[in-house]
């Protein structure tokens, strides 16, 4: 995989590689990991993986959580602190030229909460451990999605934004272990009806919470196994599948292949 690099910089895992002239990195920021003063060069978009970041910009502080989303506009001085269980990030960096292609989504420091792209981000990531050649070319074609929908999250009709309650939504998703919480919990954890919090949930990301939950529990499943030597068995427990053949039919129907054939991809 010439076309990724891996390192580790002062505690701080890092892969990145250059998708279609577009910079793109994972940072794995272990806990407690405090970052100096940094100034970019060029504007960037960071989407929260896992974790939470604090950062503290000249103008005040910005929280980001896991399904945030940030635009860093070039020479916005900041520090950085990274919550008790670290974080991991995924930074998008356009070349030089390429910033005012991305419709000024990287002209103004924002944050983008409760527009989750951490699916997209994770595909991403995993395209980047891919050994096969079309990797370099899927990565790409992800990334300009995600650029794309940060973009349309950014610019909605009227100046409309997520609503505010749709990121602590995300966040119960998120977290949720083997029994997630049903739509009726949901819409009482942030205080809205359950019919308001289905609609308003699948006019912004497209599908139903029962499916984004689906996605997202089948794409933490995948990096399980691109990660770790953790039994299919036990992974199919631990993200809520009913047993190791429905979480198999599931994994296929997602990513086309099944989970022991995705493993293999990614040991080589």
């Amino acid at each position: 995989m010439g076309w990724v690099t891996t390192s580790v910089e002062k505690g701080v895992g890092v892969t990145e590689a250059a998708v279609g002239g577009i910079g793109v990195t994972e940072f794995r920021f272990p806990s407690g990991y405090r970052q100096e003063p940094y100034d970019p060069e060029r504007g960037y978009l960071a989407v929260v993986l896992e974790g939470r970041v604090e950062k503290s910009f000249a103008r005040g502080p910005v929280s980001l959580r896991a399904g945030d989303v940030a635009t860093i506009p070039a020479s916005a001085l900041h520090t950085a602190e990274f919550g008790a269980n670290g974080a991991r990030v995924v930074v998008v960096e356009p070349p030089g030229a390429g910033e005012q292609a991305y419709g000024g989504l990287l002209r103004e420091l924002r944050v983008l909460a409760g527009c989750d792209l951490t699916a997209l981000g994770e595909r991403i990531v995993a395209e980047l451990g891919a050994p096969d050649s079309a990797a370099p070319v899927a990565a790409e074609g992800l990334t300009l999605e995600l650029v794309a929908a940060a973009a349309r999250a950014g610019s909605r009709p009227g100046g409309r934004a997520c609503p505010a309650w749709l990121a602590s939504v995300l966040e119960l998703l998120h977290e949720a272990g083997g029994e997630p919480p049903g739509l009726g919990e949901l819409a009482e954890a942030v205080g809205v009806d359950p019919s308001h919090l289905a609609r308003v949930f699948r006019r912004e990301h497209g599908v139903s919470v029962g499916t984004y939950l689906r996605r997202l529990r089948l794409d933490r499943a995948a990096a399980r196994l691109a990660r770790t030597s953790d039994p299919v068995a036990r992974i199919a427990a631990e993200e809520g599948f009913a047993d190791q053949s429905h979480f198999t039919r599931a994994f296929r129907r997602h990513t086309g292949v099944t989970p022991a054939r995705y493993r293999r991809a990614f040991r080589g």
